[in-house]
């Protein structure tokens, strides 16, 4: 064996080993596929095109390196060629996930266009099924190729240059289908920063496949005119040496078109495009059309199901009806209204100043918002940002606030109805905490109740607004109701809330609820701090409550955080108390 030869196999070798690296990587990588969406069910089959597809790699150069006499050309061929097919199958449901990352990115601001014009939902639009048709002729193709190849009746010569025709062609279209989308949605607002940086990271990741694809089709039709070809340098191994020049060129184009390709799809920031993220919620994407919360006409009732909030509702759209006793410092004031015919309650916060950035963080809140889908959470009807006022639209709800019911009206709830208020509260939390989101602020006057005696929970999120209204006014999300950990924080409203923080809300509330008493009654952030902090003073649990909500509450007030239980699991143990 010459040096030439020698030099050619190291090469082999060093391919061997990135494509083994890559297929590893990839394999690792999908043990996050089961936590995609079902909205990104070809996004599973791509990962599974780019594994097959870097095996297969692996393998052919494991055949060059030992150098199999009995292998036949045509064999070799195929090794090195259905590789450069299942590349184009990935670049395909790539540009698939790109319209579909578009669509969701723009979802609240498509309308009547485009997207709208050809479908509701992406997975059905005839961009999709166009793809998806585009595929099913290509891989069809490519096996009947294959097939009269290994039948003596097509030429490798001829396969390669469909291959490069189709690498230099269909990159291309895609090129200008981005561009056309560049100009005609410039001006298309994004849902919300995290959509809109899903969008960028995508369309760079779509782009750099493009120009890689590109390239590799102008290499592909050059190379078939050259003699011999690489591609024949190699099968042909009875009558070419491996050439230094070939191998390093073959590498070259490789490492371009389809090693960088993979690890930029194979990067955790850019699988966590179809995972639940965290900034998120992590929700999953569903159809706005399907969490519209449903209206009766008659009776004004409305779904716990989040409701699409209407951002274009003005002030001058409600009608103010009367005023809700609003505690001092708390976080604007309430009033009784109507809208449209139906009577509502709206939180109305006014800021002498207000900076942009706030506006633009709470428009993304109620975007997050809008994606959760919880039992017994109270729906928004609308935002009004009518500056310098902010206003939030809420249902009516018939009976007011928890705490409204039991220390101002004294309402003497059965041992059944206080279990049952506590159970729709831990389901509500339970499903709000497995969307990766915690409330923070857990107190009475945030459950509501309505006549049939359901319990809903209101005023989560909005923690920029909170944040900057406690800056501006003094408003402090801490109460009697809050965790230690929320107590001693220095500023008036923390914005880590975590479910242990609500967990703890959770038992003191439990605890309210039965005992008929209100946690630290007058006590100022400074008490709370000394009392609940530095000694650990938990309120007195009576000696009427049974036993078994004895230890659940006193586990939710585990000085350590760690080790309160999850919400998930006080919700089973009252659901079996309940029965």
């Amino acid at each position: 064996m010459d040096s030439t030869d020698s030099t050619a196999l190291l090469v082999f070798l060093c391919l061997f080993l990135i494509y083994t690296a890559i297929s590893c990587l990839c394999l690792f990588r999908a043990i996050r596929l089961h936590n995609f969406t079902t909205e990104w069910r070809q996004t599973k089959i791509f990962y599974v095109t780019v594994l097959f597809q870097s095996l297969l790699r692996a393998i052919c150069f494991l055949v060059i390196i030992t150098n199999l006499k009995s292998l036949s050309d045509v064999f070799l061929f195929l090794l090195l060629s259905i590789p450069d097919s299942l590349f184009i199958v990935s670049y395909l449901l790539l540009i698939w996930q790109m319209l579909t990352v578009f669509y969701y990115a723009h979802i609240s601001q498509l309308r009547m266009t485009f997207f709208n014009e050809i479908s509701k939902r992406p997975k059905y639009s005839k961009a999709s099924k166009a793809i998806a048709f585009i595929l099913t002729i290509w891989i069809g193709t490519q096996i009947m190729l294959y097939f009269l190849l290994s039948c003596s009746m097509l030429h490798e010569r001829d396969i390669s240059k469909e291959i490069g025709i189709v690498n230099f062609i269909l990159p291309s279209c895609v090129m200008a289908m981005m561009v056309y989308f560049q100009i005609k949605y410039s001006g298309l607002p994004t849902r919300s920063k995290v959509w809109k940086s899903k969008l960028n990271r995508i369309n760079c990741v779509a782009l750099f496949w493009s120009l890689a694809r590109f390239a590799e089709g102008i290499d592909d039709i050059l190379a078939e005119y050259s003699e011999p070809n690489i591609s024949e340098n190699i099968t042909n191994r009875a009558d070419h040496a491996m050439d230094t020049t070939a191998a390093a060129l073959m590498i070259l184009s490789l490492i371009i078109s389809e090693v960088i390709c993979m690890a930029l799809v194979l990067d955790y920031g850019f699988i966590g495009i179809f995972l639940f993220s965290e900034e998120e919620g992590d929700q999953s994407i569903l159809d706005i059309d399907e969490k519209n919360s449903i209206m009766d006409e008659k009776t004004h009732e409305f779904s716990t199901l989040s409701m699409v909030a209407e951002t274009s509702i003005k002030l001058s759209d409600l009608t103010i009806i009367d005023e809700y006793f609003s505690k001092k410092n708390g976080l604007g004031k309430l009033y009784k209204a109507t809208y449209k015919g139906m009577t509502v309650i709206l939180r109305k916060i006014v800021f002498k100043r207000l900076s942009g950035y706030v506006i633009e963080e709470f428009q993304e809140e109620i975007n997050i918002i809008q994606t959760m889908i919880c039992n017994h959470l109270l729906p928004i009807i609308g935002v009004i940002i009518d500056l310098p006022t902010i206003g939030i639209v809420y249902p009516f709800v018939e009976r007011g606030s928890l705490y409204n019911a039991l220390h101002v009206e004294k309402v003497k709830f059965s041992y059944r109805e206080k279990l049952r208020i506590a159970c729709d509260i831990a389901e509500c939390l339970e499903q709000i905490h497995s969307q990766g989101k915690a409330h923070g602020h857990l107190t009475s006057d945030n459950i509501l109740l309505k006549d049939d005696g359901e319990a809903l929970i209101s005023d989560l999120g909005f923690l920029k607004v909170k944040k900057y209204a406690g800056i501006i006014s003094g408003y402090t999300n801490k109460s009697g109701w809050s965790s230690p950990e929320f107590i001693k924080e220095k500023r008036l409203t923390p914005l880590k809330a975590v479910p242990s923080d609500d967990v703890y809300s959770f038992g003191m509330m439990v605890w309210e609820i039965m005992s008929e008493q209100e946690p630290f009654p007058g006590y100022s952030k400074d008490q709370l701090c000394q009392q609940v902090v530095v000694e650990g003073y938990r309120p007195k649990i009576p000696a009427n409550i049974p036993e078994v909500l004895c230890n659940l509450i006193m586990s939710c007030w585990n000085t350590d955080p760690e080790k309160r239980p999850p919400i998930s699991l006080l919700a089973r143990s009252l659901e079996r108390i309940s029965n």
